[in-house]
């Protein structure tokens, strides 16, 4: 007679099967940080917002905003604290962008269980706030990550994008006060558009 599953087994296939699920996750391709992307268009790429609505973010969604976008790329969990202490100072200096955050998740594996990985970011953000994030999975998270670099994959991407798509101002090397007053102090010499 064959023995039932035991739960030592179950366990240790839980185990094994998530040390997979990191590696490859963790295996993707490192792309060398691009150190001037200020002038480029930022890449037409969609994704899926916290509320489920598909989002493509090229010249129409650029041309929609009456203000700058902030965009904050995060390629790992620890970036999260990054993009926070951004949105954080933005809000406080009251500067007048529009803002958007980008977990981009490259690889066949998390697309696969993106689900999963959604329903987990929605548990630590707020409600309000999911229309603000949007995820990158698959071909487009491989654009952007391509376009700026991963090679400092715990630190946000920062990028001011203007009405056209082009990045006016970037930074990817951890949160810094005198670089959130430079980004407020450069939005703030932009001129409004005209109704």
């Amino acid at each position: 007679m064959k023995a039932p599953f035991s739960l030592g087994r179950f366990v240790l296939f839980a185990s094994c099967l998530s040390i997979f699920i990191w590696l490859m996750a963790r295996c993707s391709t490192v792309y060398p940080e691009t150190r001037l992307v200020t002038g480029k268009m930022f890449p037409a790429v969609s994704g899926e917002d916290l509320n489920g609505e598909e989002i493509d973010i090229s010249s129409s969604y650029w041309s929609s905003n009456s203000r700058p976008t902030v965009v904050l790329v995060g390629y790992e969990q620890d970036s999260q604290f990054d993009c926070d202490r951004w949105i954080l100072g933005i809000l406080q200096l009251e500067t007048p962008v529009n803002l958007i955050e980008l977990p981009t998740i490259p690889g066949l594996i998390p697309r696969m269980i993106s689900g999963t990985i959604d329903s987990g970011m929605r548990s630590g953000i707020p409600s309000e706030d999911w229309g603000a994030v949007v995820t990158l999975y698959g071909e487009s998270a491989t654009d952007v990550m391509s376009f700026l670099g991963n090679n400092k994959a715990s630190n946000a991407y920062v990028n001011l994008v203007d009405n056209s798509g082009e990045i006016l101002w970037s930074h990817h090397r951890g949160y810094s006060a005198s670089l959130a007053l430079e980004l407020d102090a450069l939005v703030r010499s932009i001129p409004a558009p005209l109704d």
